[in-house]
């Protein structure tokens, strides 16, 4: 049996190397690894969105409140915020938004919002400097 890309053998070993993956941030909600961000339960009923760190423009570390997404379970507000679902979304108190260059912002919702911003500020600036790099 041959190895090709596109072989059953070849698309096993991906499988398994994906799941052999080191994430640098994991919970219910999201997944982050050095290529970039897993969003989970992103769309409806189910789906994820991988988001790659070159993708980023910005981001935004803001409190939950009441009448900013702290109860919704999942889809957009009226400032065009993006949320995935997530249950526990009323026990935490922060969020982060990624600015993606598009009409919508997705909102994060992690366990450890610390630890993602501080993610996000080392890989996304890391993937720019790479992305503005003179090939030549």
């Amino acid at each position: 049996m041959s190895e090709t890309d596109d072989g059953a053998v070849g698309g096993w070993r991906n499988l398994l190397r994906f799941r052999r993956r080191q994430w640098l941030y994991s919970d219910h909600v999201l997944r982050m690894d050095d290529r970039g961000i897993v969003i989970r339960h992103y769309y409806w009923p189910a789906g994820n969105k991988r988001i790659s760190y070159r993708e980023i423009e910005g981001f935004t570390r803001r409190p939950l409140k009441a009448w900013h997404g702290q109860y919704r379970v999942q889809g957009i507000d009226f400032r065009r915020r993006w949320y995935s679902r997530d249950r526990t979304r009323g026990e935490k108190e922060s969020a982060i938004d990624l600015d993606i260059g598009g009409l919508v912002r997705p909102v994060l919702t992690p366990d450890d919002p610390q630890w993602v911003a501080e993610i996000l500020t080392e890989r996304a600036a890391a993937a720019r400097d790479d992305g503005d790099a003179d090939p030549s």
